[in-house]
C-alpha cells in the first residue's frame, strides 16, 4: 500500500524533535519492556502460572508493539521532513530537510536494534512452535540471532519496507477472516 504523504501537514521545527524525542523514548521503553520479558527467569516460576505468562504476553506484546510503531513513525516523520512534505511557517526548507537527515541516520542502528529483537522473538517461537518438549537453547541460538541480526542492520530500509508490505498484507488478511 503506498501511502501519499499529507502534504497539509503543518509542524514547527521545535514540534519535529519533540515528536521525535518522544518517539526515541517509545522506543527506549518498547525495548525495556521487551528484554525484561526475554529475560524472565521460566524456571523460577511455577509450572502452568497463567497470570504469569498472561502479564508476561502483555509486557512483552507492549515492547514491541512499541519498537514497531516508533520505527514506523520515526520513518515518516524524517520522510516528511527530507522530502519537504510538511509545511512550516518558522523555518525555511533547508533546516527542516537538515533535521530530517539527520534523524533519518540516527534513527537507523535504532530501527536495526528493534528488528534484532523481532529476530529473537521470532526464532523462539518457531523453537516453541515446532518443539512439544521444552526447548534448550545453545550457543548457536546465539550464532544464528547474531548472523541475522548484521543483515537486518545492514539492510534496515529494505527491512522496512518489507514489514510494511508484509504487515499489510496480515492485517487484510486478519480483517477477512480467511
Amino acid at each position: 500500500m503506498n501511502e501519499k504523504p499529507n502534504s497539509d501537514l503543518i509542524i514547527s521545527y521545535n514540534s519535529v524533535i519533540i515528536i521525535a524525542i518522544y518517539y526515541f523514548c517509545a522506543f527506549i521503553l518498547g525495548f525495556s519492556l521487551t528484554l525484561k520479558t526475554l529475560l524472565f527467569d521460566f524456571s523460577q516460576m511455577s509450572t502452568n502460572n497463567i497470570s504469569n505468562i498472561l502479564f508476561l504476553t502483555i509486557l512483552g506484546s507492549i515492547g514491541m508493539s512499541c519498537i514497531g510503531s516508533s520505527t514506523y513513525y520515526l520513518r515518516k516523520i524524517y520522510k516528511y521532513c527530507i522530502n519537504s512534505t510538511l509545511n512550516s511557517s518558522d523555518i525555511n526548507l533547508m533546516n527542516l530537510k537538515c533535521l530530517g537527515a539527520m534523524f533519518y541516520f540516527i534513527s537507523r542502528p535504532i530501527f536495526s536494534i528493534g528488528f534484532s529483537l523481532l529476530i529473537i522473538v521470532g526464532l523462539l517461537s518457531g523453537f516453541m512452535i515446532s518443539s512439544s518438549n521444552k526447548i534448550s537453547l545453545t550457543q548457536g541460538f546465539i550464532y544464528i540471532n547474531m548472523f541475522l541480526s548484521f543483515f537486518s542492520g545492514f539492510s534496515a530500509g529494505s527491512m522496512i519496507t518489507s514489514l510494511e508490505k508484509k504487515g499489510n498484507l496480515l492485517i487484510k488478511k486478519i480483517t477477512k477472516g480467511d
